[in-house]
């Protein structure tokens, strides 16, 4: 039976076709289907560090440092009223909780003080945040060794025992087209399986939150340089602050509109946490709308709270 551990929930009558989209743990998917199957991933770690505003001075652009002293290639971004700095890319081994590690972060400081020209003491003691993710990088060679050189696109496989289909690889860029190349094989495979009558049509769609339900407003209305979601938040809705404004269009759309009334209907318009613009009414909104479940899916899958200042975000807990 299929078991949800969060609910504590087995669903043994489930008739579900199910592909695993694994990421970096693929393999050990693949291999509890099949115990012969051949690894094709190779695990790179990139570590990111999270610094004030200031290195960027709330510009909208970023900073590419092209070559490193060892060749790699870093960046800086505005990224949530923050900067966010990176990236490492190294080998690693396969893990559900990948860890950033001491060097890596010694290296992005180094590296970007040097450039910055700043005192990499006081960069470390910048430091808001710092974490680590695995990319699922397909193998293009059993000596693929450098893991930088490795292509990050994705494949679809379909195992020629069990016939269960294996989403490999990919980015998070590439996310839309992963998807519909899953969906189209799922149906050429399992077709007799699934009630579909046509191929993924997501191509050409736009992103819920990107249209107006109300049909006053274009969907460029909803970019907030144009001003005219955010006019219509900041006159409803004058409590708001131009930082929350900002944020609720860039992360919901035309749905900040709902996130709003049900923050307002719920007392809940005050600040999750000071110097951050998520809203208290937000974790109730991700909780009724968006699936949340666990203190974890707010604070790091929601709400990015704790890839901004993990100080913060563990503090938010209690509120």
């Amino acid at each position: 039976p299929l078991a949800d551990r969060v609910r504590k929930m087995d669903h043994a009558d489930a008739k579900a076709l199910l592909t695993p989209a694994a990421g970096p743990l693929a393999d050990r998917v693949r291999k509890m289907d099949h115990a012969d199957a051949k690894a094709l991933l190779t695990p790179a770690a990139g570590a990111h560090i999270v610094l004030p505003h200031w290195y960027t001075h709330k510009t909208p652009f970023g900073l590419l440092l092209p070559e490193t002293s060892d060749g790699r290639v870093l960046f800086l971004l505005p990224w949530e009223g923050r900067t966010l700095a990176g990236t490492t890319d190294a080998p690693a081994l396969e893990a559900a909780d990948p860890r950033p590690k001491e060097e890596d972060v010694d290296f992005l400081v180094k590296e970007l003080s040097s450039y910055l020209k700043v005192d990499p003491d006081q960069m470390r003691k910048d430091i808001q945040s710092v974490w680590c993710g695995h990319r699922p990088l397909v193998s293009q060679s059993e000596e693929a060794q450098n893991t930088a050189g490795v292509v990050r696109s994705h494949t679809v496989l379909v195992d020629p025992t069990s016939g269960l289909i294996s989403l490999i690889g990919g980015k998070w860029t590439t996310y839309r087209r992963m998807a519909q190349d899953t969906v189209d094989k799922i149906l050429e495979v399992h077709g007799d399986k699934v009630a579909a009558s046509s191929p993924c049509r997501t191509k050409g769609m736009k992103i819920q939150g990107a249209v107006d339900p109300r049909g006053r407003l274009a969907p460029e209305d909803c970019r907030f340089s144009s001003g005219k979601l955010e006019h219509e938040l900041s006159m409803c809705y004058p409590s708001l602050s131009f930082e929350q404004r900002a944020h609720l269009i860039s992360h919901y759309g035309f749905i900040s509109r709902d996130v709003v009334d049900l923050a307002k209907k719920e007392a809940l318009m005050e600040p999750l946490v000071e110097g951050l613009p998520y809203l208290k009414g937000e974790v109730v909104f991700a909780c009724r709308y968006e699936q949340a479940r666990t203190v974890s899916d707010i604070i790091a899958r929601r709400l990015p709270l704790l890839f901004l200042d993990q100080k913060l975000a563990i503090g938010a807990i209690d509120t």
